[in-house]
């Protein structure tokens, strides 16, 4: 997950990930996205990378991304165009999952993958309740489409959310010293 803010140099971040991994690509606020996510799509593919844009099938399509990541923050006629606009394209979909009701969303659309956040506290999302291992492991097992871990996940708790379904973790704290 690419956080400006946090990581403002995206590249030494890109040259730490083991080749096959997928990089979700957010900074919504940049002030030229769609340069930027050349930029970083093109130094992905370059190192064996996926590529995900978040919430903006058009940028994806133009940048030749593997596929378009849907946001918890979209409403559900947002969420539907963005799946819509993806099975047009042919890209990929991942989900922001933090819910029965989106695990079920994801299920129903048949995602790659579905984010189930935040399993920690996380400073992504400050004063946001976050799920805990034994929610997150009962939410994981419903899930019939494979689950990434994120939120809050470090070295020393990801080991408390492994379960069913789990295929991996994303992170963005994990990579940034302080």
């Amino acid at each position: 997950m690419t956080d400006h803010e946090r990581i403002p140099n995206p590249d030494s971040l890109l040259n730490a990930l083991p080749q096959g991994t997928a990089v979700i690509f957010r900074d919504y606020n940049a002030p030229d996205r769609t340069s930027l996510a050349q930029k970083l799509c093109t130094s992905a593919r370059a190192k064996g990378l996926l590529f995900f844009v978040a919430a903006d099938i058009k940028i994806a399509r133009d940048v030749g991304a593997d596929g378009v990541h849907i946001p918890g923050f979209l409403n559900s006629a947002e969420r539907r165009l963005l799946v819509k606009g993806a099975n047009m394209t042919g890209h990929e979909l991942t989900l922001a999952c933090h819910s029965w009701s989106d695990i079920q969303f994801a299920n129903e659309i048949g995602v790659a993958a579905a984010f189930l956040s935040p399993a920690f506290a996380t400073r992504s999302h400050p004063g946001a309740s976050s799920l805990g291992a034994a929610k997150f492991k009962t939410l994981a097992r419903q899930a019939s489409r494979p689950i990434v871990a994120l939120g809050g996940v470090k070295a020393h708790n990801a080991w408390q959310l492994s379960a069913k379904n789990v295929v991996g973790l994303a992170a963005i704290d994990a990579f940034v010293q302080g």
